[in-house]
């Protein structure tokens, strides 16, 4: 399984928008789970965030996929599965984009951490298949 991890800070003046951040999807990936955190600032100050930070994503030809807002700490996205508010559809390689919901955010800014793990394609049997 392959992962990637992209580290953002939302600064404060980021506030009430929305915008995006690129990531690699491989060739032959059958699904991925894309798993987010925040807290502390900008400076590394650790102690209890009050932002909130949602989530989207958008695939590469950039259709939207879906919106969790701050409800889901993770989403998965696949071709036979996926995280409901989310479609299932075959995934394309190419740059797909995390949709980032700057809702409220610290007045120091916000550390993010976006992991991606990518599911590679295999074999199965479908309902009828012998």
């Amino acid at each position: 399984m392959e992962k990637t991890v992209i580290r953002h800070t939302v600064e404060k003046a980021r506030e009430g928008t929305y915008y995006t951040l690129p990531f690699a999807v491989p060739p032959h990936t059958e699904s991925f789970t894309v798993t987010y955190r925040y807290g502390g600032t900008a400076e590394g100050r650790k102690g209890k965030s009050t932002s909130v930070i949602d989530l989207g994503i958008t695939d590469c030809d950039g259709r939207f996929i879906g919106w969790s807002g701050s409800a889901r700490d993770h989403v998965t996205v696949g071709e036979f599965s996926s995280t409901n508010g989310y479609f299932c559809q075959p995934i394309k390689a190419g740059n797909w984009q995390i949709i980032v919901g700057a809702y409220k955010v610290d007045p120091d800014g916000t550390c993010v951490e976006y992991t991606i793990e990518y599911e590679e394609k295999r074999r199965r049997l479908y309902y009828g298949d012998l």
